[in-house]
């Protein structure tokens, strides 16, 4: 394995063709192509030659269908042997490897795989190629001694192989119409045909002063490009793409980024905004909804307390004529006292609501029995 790079390589990855003017726009400095029994997935001879001639990096990846390599042994020496011969018609220089994409999640079970990389590694030899996919398929065939790899972030679970030479970190993008993915060459040697391995000096690197700043960012969740993602994981992005050797319009790169944080910030406040009002909506219909109920209730106990206390009076009176036994007075002053608890719960109930009713409008705190947080407000 060749060195690793004190800044990662920045790239482009697409299905179909990327001209020169693409890669420089966005200070792409190497392309990953297809090659595939689809011809119009594969570069042709003029693309190759351009990237050629511009310095551009190229190294291939082979993918047909995506459940091939889980048909095993006799599959992937078929396809090593359409491929090698493909590239090779291409121009591929003796010696670079190919990579294998396993475009789908292979967990928990990676070792699935493994009778089709011994197909393909008894063609190619494990030392020119390897597999494209989550950490879980890299992972297990780098440990079985295949010496490339092309890690994709997704099925990844946040998790890089360090020994994977590419790192496609970001996908769904698009450059002048064509669809591209984003990814870091790690290594000097990424299985590139030609090109300067990449690497700046440490004047044009010019990273975050604050490499850890991002972790003061909240890290709930945002939507980004269809995908839950993190405001911290963004702002990592970020620093990843301020750090990133591009050679070019990097300043492009990062306006890129800088407009799906604004719009994921943006799309947050509006969520949390909307909750918000809903919220304030429901409370208010819910203590308006009890209000009535609540002064009807208040009303039937008053009346209620009313006839107990006349009941008791007369009782009282009775009594004190010889005509009521004691303890029957006794009961009605314990039906009383009862209804009048009653009513004075119903009306600590009808103030509480009346307070529920000022929050949901005017969304304050109330003072505290000490007066602590006094206002001023129109009366309900």
């Amino acid at each position: 394995m060749s060195a690793r790079l004190s800044q990662p390589i920045f790239g482009l990855d697409a299905a179909s063709h990327i001209s020169v003017a693409q890669h420089r726009q966005v200070g792409s400095r190497f392309s990953l192509r297809y090659l595939s029994r689809a011809p119009g997935h594969v570069p042709t001879q003029q693309e190759v030659n351009d990237l050629k001639a511009a310095g551009i990096g190229l190294a291939m990846v082979y993918e047909n269908l995506p459940g091939d390599p889980l048909k095993g042994h006799e599959r992937g020496r078929e396809d090593a042997q359409f491929a090698l011969a493909q590239a090779r018609s291409l121009g591929m220089p003796a010696g670079r490897p190919i990579y294998f994409a396993v475009d789908f999640d292979v967990s928990p079970h990676p070792d699935e795989t493994d009778p089709y990389f011994d197909g393909v590694a008894e063609v190619l030899g494990r030392e020119h190629c390897g597999p494209y996919g989550g950490i879980d398929v890299v992972s297990r065939q780098l440990n079985r001694g295949f010496k490339w790899a092309w890690q994709t972030y997704a099925w990844s679970r946040n998790r890089l192989d360090s020994r994977a030479q590419i790192h496609q970190y970001s996908n769904g993008h698009s450059i002048g119409g064509t669809a591209v993915d984003y990814d870091h060459a790690y290594y000097e040697d990424f299985g590139q045909w030609w090109g300067a391995p990449g690497g700046v000096s440490a004047d044009e690197a010019s990273g975050p002063t604050d490499p850890h700043h991002y972790l003061r960012f909240p890290s709930q969740p945002l939507p980004w490009h269809g995908k839950v993602l993190h405001e911290r994981w963004l702002v990592q992005e970020y620093d990843r793409y301020r750090a990133a050797p591009h050679v070019g319009a990097n300043e492009e790169m990062l306006d890129l980024l800088r407009l799906d944080l604004a719009k994921a910030r943006k799309d947050t406040a509006v969520a949390d905004y909307e909750a918000t009002v809903q919220r304030a909506f429901r409370d208010v219909a819910d203590a308006l909804g009890a209000r009535d109920a609540l002064s009807v209730r208040v009303q039937s106990l008053d009346a209620a307390c009313a006839a107990d206390s006349a009941r008791l009076a007369k009782a009282y009176a009775r009594h004190q004529q010889g005509l009521e036994d004691p303890s029957q007075v006794l009961v009605h002053t314990i039906d009383t006292a009862q209804v009048q608890i009653d009513c004075l719960s119903a009306r600590r109930d009808q103030a509480l609501n009346r307070v529920a009713v000022f929050r949901a409008f005017y969304g304050v705190t109330l003072p505290d029995a000490h007066g602590a947080t006094p206002f001023h407000g129109a009366s309900l």
